[in-house]
């Protein structure tokens, strides 16, 4: 029995090894092929359209020069999402505080990441995309002017926690936002860990995700 459980938990920790590295290499490809091209494509255009002057051809380059950089800036966040620590040097905080800044203004977020922590980056990817999906969350339907994201380690255990204090949310399966719950939850089961979502209508939001470090049996609250 405990053979098969440490089976089943290095093949899923094998899973996620793999699905990381294939995110970094799609990101890194997005990020030198297409980002690349766009941004020599608008560049180019902006050349012309400074040849073309003032006409009526000089206005619809330089809008085709706009929906470029939109391009640009989709394509560099698609590819700063699929390997999000390759720009911070696999700091997971700085990777954080980045995430952040999509957040609307009112929102004042605060970080806390000791860098020093004995996670691998499989772990710190995870970690981050449960962030992620927590930080859009908070962005798009909170309404809240603060939010926490806190890492702390123990002997025992890994535990990130996302916090706001916007207006909470009562929890229904075909509710917008369930697809992405039910992601944050695999991604922490796929580490043999667990999480929790503690919530209420304008009592705020918290997400509570658990970690073992000692991979010989699951993580619980």
């Amino acid at each position: 029995m405990d053979g098969a459980l440490d089976e089943r938990m290095f093949s899923a920790e094998t899973v996620l090894q793999i699905q990381a590295r294939e995110r970094r290499k799609i990101g890194q490809l997005l990020h030198d092929g297409p980002c690349q091209d766009l941004i020599g494509a608008a560049f180019a255009l902006k050349a012309v359209a400074g040849r073309a002057g003032a006409s009526a051809v000089a206005a619809e380059l330089n809008e085709a020069i706009r929906l470029l950089n939109v391009a640009v800036t989709r394509t560099r966040a698609l590819s700063t999402g699929l390997n999000p620590l390759a720009l911070h040097g696999s700091r997971l905080g700085v990777a954080l505080l980045e995430l952040c800044k999509i957040l609307p203004e009112g929102i004042t977020p605060t970080v806390e990441v000791n860098e020093e922590g004995s996670w691998d980056d499989v772990v710190s990817a995870e970690l981050f995309r449960i962030a992620e999906e927590a930080v859009n969350n908070t962005g798009r339907h909170s309404k809240a002017t603060q939010l926490t994201i806190r890492i702390v380690e123990t002997h025992e255990a890994l535990e990130l926690s996302i916090a706001d204090n916007g207006c909470g949310f009562t929890f229904t399966p075909h509710m917008p936002r369930a697809l992405g719950l039910e992601m944050m939850h695999l991604c922490a089961q796929g580490l043999q860990g667990c999480l929790q979502i503690e919530t209420a209508v304008n009592a705020g939001t918290k997400i509570r995700c658990v970690l073992p470090k000692k991979h010989d049996q699951p993580a619980s609250f």
